[in-house]
């Protein structure tokens, strides 16, 4: 990859961190100061219907989930601006071939070219297969 592809993704994934960093904060921003995911906004659950607080439980865990994989994704692309510090930018972790720039402009955090990538879906797909076709006796 030469220097001018370099610094394009280097900007690309800066921008997309940015853009993630933003949105965490402001999920963090919109919860009220003290305020758990677990708790509810109710003072009392006496009064509320069970479907109610059901509802609140899953906001609250589907919010969770959400705050988590914008980290995750922020984490995915300090990696990825760390090896193009150290030069390992667009090399794949399984073959150590150089990943498509195509498959870097759609995905700038890529960890594997395109053919390992399908082959570990294909393993990962094959193992829930295994593990779901136990038959208890």
């Amino acid at each position: 990859m030469n220097s001018e592809q370099l610094r394009h993704f280097k900007h690309l994934l800066q921008q997309h961190r940015e853009e993630q960093a933003d949105i965490l904060g402001d999920m963090i921003e919109g919860t009220p100061e003290g305020y758990r995911d677990t708790e509810d906004s109710e003072l009392s659950r006496y009064d509320n219907h069970p479907a109610d607080v059901a509802t609140e439980l899953f906001d609250a865990q589907q919010r969770a989930a959400l705050r988590s994989n914008h980290e995750f994704v922020i984490r995915e692309i300090d990696d990825a601006l760390e090896k193009v510090k150290k030069g390992t930018y667009g090399v794949c972790e399984l073959c150590g071939k150089g990943i498509d720039p195509q498959r870097l402009e759609v995905i700038p955090d890529a960890r594997n070219c395109i053919q390992c990538e399908i082959s570990e879906e294909h393993e990962s797909d094959l193992d829930k297969i295994a593990k779901h076709s136990h038959r208890p006796v």
